[in-house]
C-alpha cells in the first residue's frame, strides 16, 4: 500500500465523512507521527534530512510525511510504499485544500486556537466567550462553514471555492489571507487579529479527538462564486513568502508609495460600524469590483460605485465624480466615525469634481457620507473662494444651497 492510499484509508476509518472527502492523493497533505517509544532516528532523502523513530525490538521505523515537496517553487512528489502501519503511530493527518497537482485551490481554512490547551507563549488563542463571539459573527456569513477544533474548544473554518488557479503553496495562502480580509469587511470584524492558522495545514484528524466532540460541523456553508473571489488575492502573495509585512497595492505608483505608505501609517483606525457595511454590502449585492485592505484599513473601489451608492442608499452630504471609468479601481476609502468615508484618488494631484480638494500632500480627496462643511458645500454649489475670504456666486440660488447643505 502506497502511503496516500494508507491516508485515505485511515481517514475513511477514523474521522467524519466530509472531512475524508475532501482528501485524494493529489492533495497537499502533512502526516505527524508520534514517538510511541521509539528511539529517535535521522537520515536524509535527496539532499533533505529527516528524522523519525524506531522499534528497538524490530527495527521498523516510523516518520512524518509531507506532499508534496517544493510546494512554494516546483511542486513534485513520487508515491511510495508505506512501511509502517499508519494507523499505529499516526499522530495527527492535516491537509491545506491546495491540489498540487492541478495546481488549484479548491478550499481554504482557517484555524481559531481556544486558551485550554495551548501554552502562555501562544499569542492569539481566545477565551470561551471570544470564541463563540467569533463563530457567531462567522456563521452570519454564508459561504463559511464553522467546525469545531480538534480538541472541540477552538474553531476550525471553511471557505470552498471554485478551483481558483494557484501555482504554488504561496499563492494558496495568499488566495486564504484575502478570503479572511473580505470575511472581516462583510462583518466589521477583524479576523485577522485572531486567527492563528490561514491557508496552512489544517488537520482533519488528531489524537487529541479521541473521547472530544473535536472537528464537529456547526454550521454548513455554501461555496464562494467565482465573482466573490477578491479580484487582488495575488498581491498577498509577497506577505504569504515573507517578503513583505502587507500585500501591495498595485494601484499605487512607485513615486507614490512612500508617501502612500506613510499616510496610512499615522492616520487613527476606526473600526466598520453598522453605516460602514451597508456601503460594502451594496458592492457585493450588485457585483461591481471592491477589496478590503485589511493591512491598510482601507476599501479599495471606484469612485463611480461610490455615486451610485451615495443616491442608493440615501447618504449624507453629496458625492460627484468625473471619473469616467476607464479603470476598475481608482480610489482608497478610508472609515471615519459615524458611517462616514475619507476617498482618495489613487493618483496625487488628479482633477475631479468641484466638491474634491486636494490635501497637504496633494491627494485629491472628499468625504463620502458626511455634512458637508461650508467650504466644501460652496465649492460644490459653483461658489469661487475669494482669496481674502468667503465666497463669491454669480447667482443667489447657489449660495442659498450652500447654506441649505450645512
Amino acid at each position: 500500500m502506497t502511503k496516500t492510499e494508507a491516508v485515505r484509508a485511515f481517514l475513511h476509518k477514523n474521522t467524519h465523512v466530509d472531512l475524508a472527502n475532501l482528501y485524494n492523493h493529489d492533495m497537499e497533505l502533512q502526516v505527524n507521527v508520534a514517538q510511541d517509544g521509539g528511539t529517535r532516528t535521522d537520515g536524509e532523502f535527496r539532499g533533505r534530512e529527516w528524522h523519525g523513530w524506531t522499534d528497538p525490538e524490530n527495527l521498523t521505523v516510523w516518520k512524518s510525511f509531507r506532499v508534496p515537496l517544493k510546494a512554494n517553487t516546483a511542486p513534485e512528489y513520487t508515491d511510495t510504499e508505506i512501511k509502517f502501519d499508519l494507523s499505529a503511530h499516526a499522530e495527527g493527518i492535516g491537509l491545506t485544500g491546495w491540489d498540487w497537482k492541478a495546481k488549484v485551490s479548491r478550499w481554504v481554512a482557517y484555524d481559531f486556537d481556544a486558551i485550554l490547551g495551548h501554552s502562555d507563549k501562544h499569542t492569539k488563542k481566545l477565551n470561551s466567550d471570544e470564541i463563540e463571539n467569533v463563530r457567531k459573527i462567522a456563521s452570519e456569513i454564508p459561504w463559511v462553514n464553522v467546525r469545531k477544533s480538534t480538541s472541540g474548544k477552538g474553531l476550525h473554518m471553511y471557505v470552498f471555492v471554485p478551483a481558483v488557479p494557484t501555482e504554488t503553496h504561496n499563492e494558496h495562502a495568499a488566495l486564504a489571507r484575502s478570503i479572511l480580509s473580505k470575511m472581516g469587511a462583510v462583518t466589521g470584524f477583524d479576523f485577522n487579529a485572531k486567527v492563528d492558522n490561514c491557508g496552512h495545514v489544517m488537520w482533519v484528524w488528531h489524537r487529541k479527538m479521541r473521547g472530544t466532540d473535536g472537528l464537529t460541523l456547526i454550521k454548513s456553508g455554501r461555496p464562494m462564486t467565482e465573482e466573490e473571489i477578491p479580484v487582488n488575492w495575488k498581491d498577498h502573495t509577497t506577505v504569504c513568502a515573507s517578503t513583505a509585512r502587507r500585500a501591495r497595492v498595485s494601484f499605487i505608483t512607485d513615486t507614490s508609495m512612500d508617501p502612500f505608505e506613510e499616510l496610512c501609517s499615522k492616520r487613527p483606525i476606526v473600526q466598520l460600524d453598522d453605516e460602514h457595511k451597508k456601503l460594502i454590502k451594496y458592492l457585493e449585492e450588485n457585483g461591481v469590483t471592491w477589496w478590503w485592505d485589511n493591512d491598510r484599513h482601507l476599501l479599495i473601489t471606484h469612485t463611480q460605485h461610490l455615486k451610485n451608492a451615495h443616491e442608493a442608499l440615501g447618504m449624507r452630504g453629496s458625492f460627484d465624480t468625473t471619473s469616467t471609468h476607464s479603470s476598475d479601481q481608482n480610489c482608497f476609502c478610508a472609515p471615519l466615525r459615524r458611517g462616514a468615508w475619507l476617498v482618495r484618488r489613487f493618483t496625487p494631484g488628479v482633477q475631479e469634481h468641484a466638491s474634491w480638494s486636494q490635501d497637504s500632500q496633494g491627494w485629491t480627496r472628499c468625504f463620502l457620507n458626511r455634512e458637508p462643511d461650508l467650504k466644501t458645500a460652496c465649492r460644490t454649489s459653483g461658489g469661487l473662494e475669494d482669496p481674502k475670504k468667503g465666497y463669491h456666486f454669480r447667482e443667489a440660488d447657489g449660495a442659498v444651497k450652500a447654506l441649505n447643505a450645512v
